[in-house]
């Protein structure tokens, strides 16, 4: 059976008693234990022949990666042994998507450091096209 303890229960008590454990401590602890997947979850946009930029950074497990141009529609995003083979998953399990007005995007694994972004224009989703990110939102989950 399962014991509880109110909060705030020692608060304000100057007694504690002989040897007690912090509770606190110990639920940090077995939480430092617990491994979680890692996400990288952007809203980003890209114009010519810039690389994409960052419009609004909602989580960063994996440390600052670098996005760059590669060539027309083709951007990498770089980051030293984070993507994991075999462990990354670039949309949350969605490599393609088409926004809402019919342009596509495209993410893929190319490495161990390097995830690959294409763009595709809604005029013709066969041909690679710049400037078709507009506040796109990316995310990538990596599973320890």
């Amino acid at each position: 059976m399962d014991n509880y303890i109110k909060p705030g229960f020692w608060e304000g008590s100057n007694w504690l008693p002989a040897n007690s454990l912090n509770i606190n401590k110990i639920v940090r602890n077995e939480l430092d234990l617990v491994v979680y997947n890692k996400k990288y979850t952007v809203f980003i946009s890209q114009e010519g022949t810039s690389a994409p930029t960052i419009n609004s950074l909602l989580k960063d497990d994996i440390e600052n990666p670098v996005w760059e141009y590669s060539s027309v529609g083709t951007f990498t995003l770089t980051k030293t042994g984070k993507f994991i083979t075999n462990k990354t998953v670039p949309g949350a399990n969605k490599e393609s998507y088409t926004d809402n007005v019919g342009n596509l995007m495209t993410m893929e694994w190319t490495s161990e450091n390097v995830m690959t972004l294409k763009t595709y224009a809604a005029a013709d989703t066969t041909v690679l096209a710049n400037s078709v990110l507009v506040n796109q939102y990316i995310n990538i989950e990596i599973y320890l």
